[in-house]
């Protein structure tokens, strides 16, 4: 078993209630004072930037897009970091920043192959055998979605995954300003989604990485855009839907905007 001490870490607190908080837009329209409270006593899984907006946190899932340098001391008790390696050539992350590794091989890179494509969820319900993973896409399908299957309350609660607009390939996140550079990338990206994922993208990221490593605070490997991606996931969560179903994991989504199956609850704070 590779991720051995994950799978006994999750076991410890398999009686609890999930939540996972990811970083969809929604989040700016939650009380935030209301989501930490409704947090205590739960198992709570942050993605990356969600983290800030909590003050506990079990379990910090990461990958390469939009990385920033977290701290955890403010914590009192720090999150477990899993991270998911993308087998980009083009992204890099620090070592020693995540207790736990999984790897989406380059070999099952295309949207094609992915989960949100052949909708195979059961095919990668076990996160402790291997440490590979599909290509989602988003990190979401990647890891998180399994974790609920270990925990004995089957019972989950998310807030954050809206996963985008149907008329808007841009993925937005709760964190995001309009300001020059978000003007701009959306300028080039208008002009041509080629010119933006094959070139702009890559020079801003070189201007990045140049910036992360003269200690500025500062994301890096910020994505390129895949066109009609929050379609295509959407669309494949009625299978998401019957799989947690099968599974017999009750979920509630916490979003007004989110594109998640209509079949999933919803529920406000």
């Amino acid at each position: 078993m590779k991720n051995k001490a994950l799978h006994e870490y999750i076991d410890r607190h398999k009686s609890k209630d999930v939540v996972i908080v990811t970083a969809g837009p929604s989040l700016n329209s939650l009380d935030k004072t209301k989501l930490r409270n409704f947090c205590e006593g739960k198992f709570i899984i942050a993605v990356k930037q969600a983290i800030h907006l909590l003050d506990s946190c079990d379990l910090h899932v990461i990958n390469d897009d939009n990385f920033e340098l977290y701290k955890y001391d403010r914590f009192r008790s720090p999150p477990k970091v899993v991270y998911a390696f993308s087998g980009s050539l083009y992204k890099r992350i620090p070592k020693g920043v995540y207790d736990f590794r999984y790897e989406i091989p380059r070999s099952v890179s295309s949207l094609e192959m992915s989960l949100s494509s052949m909708k195979n969820f059961e095919e990668f319900t076990d996160l402790f055998s291997s440490n590979k993973r599909p290509l989602g896409p988003g990190i979401m399908y990647e890891l998180c979605i399994f974790f609920p299957l270990y925990f004995s309350s089957k019972t989950l609660h998310l807030f954050g995954w809206d996963i985008g607009l149907l008329d808007d390939d841009k993925i937005s996140r709760f964190y995001q300003k309009s300001g020059f550079v978000s003007k701009l990338n959306g300028f080039v990206f208008s002009k041509s989604i080629n010119l933006y994922n094959n070139v702009y993208i890559h020079i801003e990221n070189v201007i990045r990485y140049i910036l992360f490593l003269m200690k500025f605070k500062i994301r890096i490997n910020v994505p390129g855009i895949t066109k009609g991606e929050a379609k295509f996931i959407a669309d494949s969560t009625e299978g998401l839907f019957d799989f947690y179903k099968e599974h017999n994991i009750e979920v509630t989504v916490y979003s007004k905007t989110s594109l998640l199956s209509k079949r999933f609850r919803r529920d406000d704070l």
